[in-house]
Order: structure tokens, then sequence, then C-alpha cells
């Protein structure tokens, strides 16, 4: 097999959930995190595979050789890397269990968002699973520290956690 064939045939190769060895946990998913995972897997796969696919389809066009220079091999690795995150957001979404707010009414929990005051500084988190957790962006695991020790709680109780620079203590101000 020469090296357009096999260029074409990991192009056209695509992982799916069941090619997986292991069947994988329940993932833990807030309606909310669900549709970004399903919106970023819809990009992946309108926008950005193909922009790469073309990209590569190019290089070997222009090129006698494409393996010559780096861009060849840099779009096979970016193309690989968007394969990898396709068969991660497949999984997640495919094994994905939405969590809807079953408890009582101003408890944290799952999906909650939660105002911390602690000292004058007050901060605003979401409770999500750790599938879509992302700490820049306010979304908090209820498997990190932080997030176990505010899950059944209320407003007004003070929460304390362990973290690697010490103990750490907030009050919930407010849950949504």
């Amino acid at each position: 097999m020469d090296i357009e064939e096999q260029t074409i045939e990991a192009i056209e190769f695509k992982l799916r959930p069941s090619d997986a060895l292991q069947v994988p946990p329940t993932v833990r998913l807030t309606r909310e995190g669900l549709r970004r995972m399903e919106q970023e897997l819809q990009t992946l796969e309108q926008e950005s595979m193909p922009a790469v696919v073309e990209r590569i389809r190019a290089i070997r066009e222009m090129s006698a050789d494409p393996l010559e220079g780096g861009d060849y091999a840099q779009a096979m690795e970016e193309l690989a890397q968007l394969r990898a995150r396709e068969a991660v957001l497949r999984t997640m979404i495919g094994s994905g269990e939405i969590v809807e707010d079953h408890g009582p009414a101003g408890v944290v929990q799952l999906g909650s968002k939660v105002t911390l005051a602690e000292h004058h500084h007050k901060e605003t988190f979401t409770i999500v699973g750790s599938a879509e957790a992302d700490a820049l962006k306010g979304r908090l695991s209820e498997d990190s520290p932080l997030g176990r020790s505010l899950l059944r709680h209320h407003a007004g109780d003070t929460v304390q956690w362990d973290s690697p620079a010490g103990v750490y203590r907030a009050r919930i101000v407010r849950i949504a």
C-alpha cells in the first residue's frame, strides 16, 4: 500500500464508541452539558475535520513528496487529535445520563448554580458532572473537593473543604 492509499485510509477511518474494548462508565451530565457536547461534536464533524481533510488533500496535490515538509505531518496529527476528541465526545454522549434536579428545592445538587462568599469575595459556580467541568467557565465538578462539600447543603450553610494549600471555608449565599 503506497502513502496515498494509507493517507486515504487514515482520513476515512472513524472511531466509534463500539470500538472501545470496555464499556464506559455512565457519565453524569446536565442537559446544558449534553447540549454543549453535541454542539462540539457537530462542529468537529461538519467544520473542523473536513477543513483538515481538505488541507491534507491540498498538501498531497501540491507536493511531489508530502512527507517532505512539516505541514503534512502537522495536518495528520491535527486530524488524529480531532478524531480522538470525536471518539471521546461520542462515548460521553452515548453513555451520558441526564441528571435532573430530583432533590428538594434550595439544596445544592447537580445543575445548581451556587454563590459562595469567602471573606469579602463572592464567586458563583454551576455544579456539573466531572465530564463537563471547566473551572475557568465556572463549571465545578461534583467530584472535586469543593463540589463534594457543597452537595446537599442549603443557602446560609458554611462548607469546608481541603485543598493542597490548606483547609478553606465559605458560606453559601445563594442557590439557583
